[in-house]
């Protein structure tokens, strides 16, 4: 099960470069933004993403003199978000660990794509709005484990929250959506992606939590549930305070939970970008 995402989009802060880790790992760090466009309103939005490079695209990064205002193509193989509050107000972000950046001509369009496999955590709910057009949702688990400190392998995963629409009135059109309604806890689904936000809210607790809510344009299913497997627990990341500075970030549209965007590093920095 993996994730895959590619983004093209404009560099909106200072490009920060640091070392971490006793070995001085490179990082690159920086926000960028990427706009899209309502397929139903023709709206525009923009959603922000706090991204990071490490060792040799970091490297890159630096010696290419990537800065703000740049335009880039960025390849990600993990994609959270993150949440806080400032004051009465719920801020949040998506994080995306970069496995690739090449720079790109000014005039490329915005665009984002991605695939997310992974496993269902509960049956796919279908409902019909006032014009007849279905909307089916479900949850999903993408695995995201690492190897701790100590050697041993950690089981994560990341959650999102998949939503997949018809295509209009004409009953044929919402033939995918009611396919998906078909999907069951436990199965293992391919998830095209159309957009993504980050959302933040008050869970049970009364803890700041963030989901990732997906767009898709389209949902396949590669395997059934097999007898006797478990789909595993959801986990909620805790917040880092030097985010709760980056709400600047945050004017986001609709996107998807969050943890760190590597298993052995902290959540980067947003608190020194500049915009």
């Amino acid at each position: 099960m993996f994730s895959l995402i590619e983004v093209i989009g404009t560099i909106l802060s200072e490009v920060r470069f640091k070392t971490v880790g006793s070995k001085g790992t490179p990082v690159a760090e920086f926000a960028m933004a990427h706009k899209w466009t309502n397929p139903d309103t023709g709206e525009i939005f923009e959603t922000r993403f706090y991204t990071t490079l490490f060792n040799g695209n970091a490297e890159w990064a630096q010696q290419n003199d990537l800065a703000q205002g740049d335009t880039v193509m960025v390849l990600g193989s993990e994609l959270t978000g993150t949440a806080w509050k400032s004051g009465d107000q719920l801020q949040s972000m998506l994080n995306l660990k970069a496995t690739h950046i090449t720079r790109v001509d000014a005039a490329s369009r915005d665009y984002l794509a991605g695939q997310l496999i992974g496993a269902v955590g509960a049956d796919a709910e279908m409902n019909y709005n006032a014009q007849g057009r279905a909307r089916t949702s479900f949850r999903l688990a993408v695995s995201a484990g690492y190897y701790g400190t100590d050697g041993k392998w950690v089981d994560r995963s990341h959650w999102y929250n998949v939503t997949l629409f018809g295509r209009g009135e004409d009953e044929g059109q919402n033939a995918r959506a009611e396919r998906a309604a078909l999907i069951a806890k436990g199965d293992k689904v391919l998830v095209t992606l159309q957009t993504v936000r980050a959302n933040g809210y008050i869970n049970k607790q009364g803890d700041v939590a963030c989901g990732v809510d997906v767009i898709a344009s389209s949902v396949r299913t590669i395997a059934r549930k097999a007898a006797g497997e478990t789909t595993g627990s959801e986990e909620t990341a805790p917040v880092d305070d030097s985010i709760r500075a980056a709400a600047a970030m945050s004017t986001a549209l609709p996107t998807a939970p969050v943890v760190s965007p590597n298993g052995r590093n902290p959540l980067p920095n947003p608190a020194d970008i500049e915009f």
